[in-house]
């Protein structure tokens, strides 16, 4: 039965890039940065064209010496540890990125727009290109649920949608997994982030809780940009408190140091 269930879903998933094919040959997207006639290739939601996607995506990926941890960049990585195990010993297994957030640059403006402009329809480009990056590295399998950092409810009805939430089901949907949006209550309203990694760290310590039973799950934790990690790392921590094997983290963009002090998470 399980067996006919995943060819079931594999068949569904299949018949419904056949239909993107044929859509998006007739009718071509534009770019969503170039504005220039772009068609997607089966199943790609991503919507730009080859250049802007070459100029998008990261290739950098290394591994923690201490703790193993895949990082977007040799520049997270120190002599004995990572800027991950740094905060939390145990229990995650990277950080994915699409690549590192530079002002001014494709990634950085399509952030913005989804964050800012209410332009939600970027969730679903920025979400496939992480499922992209995911596969490409062959973790899809060490995955077997995906959440997303939550928004406090006051936040979230302000602005209409969880940016998070929208990269995160766009990812699930082309890793072939079920989203869970509701595993992470953000209980308390903080404050944005700003200032130090320490100042960041405390003023998130406690903000969420967990909501579901998660033992045995290997959860991919989605945002749309690591700067420091306090957010999605205390995110972690809860999931790893309520019984989650690892967790992934995955993010549109990770944050050089030296330009983290203005941006939010």
């Amino acid at each position: 039965m399980r067996m006919m269930i995943s060819n079931l879903k594999n068949l569904n998933k299949a018949f419904h890039k056949s239909i993107d094919v044929i859509i998006n040959t007739l009718y071509p997207t534009e770019c969503l940065k170039c504005q220039d006639k772009t068609v997607s290739t089966a199943g790609n939601s991503a919507y730009l064209c080859q250049t802007c996607r070459d100029n998008l995506v990261s290739k950098n990926v290394c591994r923690c010496s201490f703790c193993g941890a895949y990082l977007p960049d040799q520049s997270l990585a120190y002599d004995t540890d990572c800027q991950i195990c740094r905060q939390l010993d145990h229990g995650i297994i990277g950080l994915i990125s699409i690549s590192r957030y530079e002002p001014s640059t494709c990634l950085a403006e399509l952030i913005l727009r989804l964050k800012h402009s209410n332009q939600t329809y970027i969730g679903n480009t920025l979400g496939y290109l992480l499922s992209e990056k995911i596969q490409k590295l062959g973790l899809q399998n060490s995955i077997n649920v995906v959440t997303a950092v939550p928004l406090h409810y006051t936040r979230l009805i302000k602005r209409g949608y969880n940016q998070a939430d929208l990269i995160a089901e766009a990812c699930a949907k082309g890793l072939n997994y079920d989203f869970y949006p509701w595993i992470l209550r953000r209980k308390i309203r903080t404050k944005p982030q700003s200032g130090s990694p320490f100042k960041r760290k405390r003023n998130v310590e406690n903000a969420f809780h967990n909501r579901a039973f998660l033992r045995n799950a290997s959860v991919l934790l989605v945002d749309d940009v690591f700067t420091t990690g306090s957010t999605t790392i205390e995110c972690a921590r809860c999931l790893l408190e309520g019984g989650a094997d690892h967790v992934l983290i995955g993010t549109c963009a990770w944050v050089p140091m030296g330009i983290y002090q203005n941006k939010g998470n």
